[in-house]
């Protein structure tokens, strides 16, 4: 086997597993979705993973997106690279509608954190389901009392995304 070999054989193999990934339908009660940032090679160039899954951790939808540097680290992004588009609310928008031509049916419960641009979404897909939003602030907010210091372990609705990513 030569590197050409290999390679072409890779190529096809990505083919086949996305004609195949397109063709397979999932059902979900429950949906988590959420967004993770990560860079590319360098702070200055963040990224946003855009995840959904369903209640069995199955990844149903999986979108990267462009967006720019935040903080101290913004004008030095945007004089070194230049301004970077922000690609975050088309990216949440092509996910919902993976997840429509997915589903065999729509969810019942749909699960996110309190990001403001997710409720247009959410609600122009799946308008029947359910959208509850857990906010991390109000979790925060409370830990201050003593008791709940002492507790290490609390429930937390959206730990199933970053726990399988």
């Amino acid at each position: 086997m030569t590197y050409k070999n290999t390679y072409k054989k890779f190529l096809w193999l990505i083919k086949q597993a996305k004609v195949t990934r397109e063709r397979l339908i999932f059902s979900a009660r429950k949906i988590y979705f959420d967004e993770m940032e990560t860079i590319h090679h360098t702070k200055c160039k963040p990224l946003s993973i855009a995840v959904a899954v369903n209640e069995d951790y199955q990844i149903l939808a999986l979108q990267m997106a462009e967006m720019p540097a935040k903080g101290r680290l913004a004008r030095f992004s945007v004089m070194k690279y230049g301004p970077r588009k922000d690609e975050r609310d088309s990216v949440m928008g092509e996910v919902f509608r993976c997840l429509k031509n997915r589903l065999s049916r729509p969810p019942e419960n749909i699960y996110s954190d309190a990001k403001s641009s997710y409720r247009k979404h959410v609600e122009g897909t799946f308008p029947q389901s359910t959208y509850e939003v857990h906010n991390r602030a109000d979790k925060e907010r409370h830990r201050d009392r003593l008791h709940e210091k002492l507790h290490k372990k609390r429930f937390d609705p959206l730990f199933v995304e970053p726990t399988l990513c």
